[in-house]
């Protein structure tokens, strides 16, 4: 095709080869800040919080919590979506759970789908306040879920990016156990 060029290929160019070598080792998702707050843990490991009414149809959390990461159940119209979160690491999974995309209004958008390819990253931004990211893989978008704790309550806040300045509602539950 002589609009494209011609059928040799390109000479090596090892200094530029190198160059991409050395710029892809780099590339990383950033890390969720905080740490792995240890009282934080504590107060919430192996505990199920009921959630009051809300828009998200959300109705239970669970947090389960290992020396480096944390299971949290959710159920949200009856199904269950677990999701694992690393501390100072992404933890990679799937799941059917949609996630924050642009065509959530169009009709049957994920009909036929596969699960979505997710990785969580979670950190205490203080004793009382847990962050988990998750990161649709095959996909731009992430969310992320702020858990403040208070005794026996919970308070949830979703962020969205797709939605980077539209603020939602913080929903409200109460621990189970």
């Amino acid at each position: 095709m002589p609009a494209i060029g011609k059928d040799r290929k390109l000479p090596d160019n090892t200094t530029l080869s190198e160059t991409l070598k050395q710029r892809l080792s780099f590339l990383a998702l950033p890390l969720q800040a905080g740490g792995n707050d240890s009282v934080g843990v504590s107060k919430v490991s192996g505990k199920s919080f009921a959630i009051g009414t809300n828009d998200k149809h959300l109705q239970t959390l669970n947090f389960q919590f290992t020396e480096s990461s944390c299971l949290v159940s959710m159920i949200i119209d009856s199904v269950r979506s677990d999701f694992s979160f690393g501390s100072g690491k992404w933890i990679t999974g799937e799941t059917n759970h949609f996630g924050p995309n642009l065509l959530r209004l169009a009709k049957a958008h994920f009909t036929g789908l596969q699960p979505a390819k997710v990785a969580g990253s979670y950190g205490w931004k203080d004793g009382n306040t847990l962050e988990l990211v998750l990161r649709y893989i095959e996909s731009p978008h992430t969310e992320t879920i702020t858990c403040k704790f208070d005794e026996k309550n919970i308070s949830v806040g979703f962020h969205y990016s797709t939605e980077p300045d539209n603020e939602q509602p913080e929903i409200k539950g109460v621990v189970r156990n």
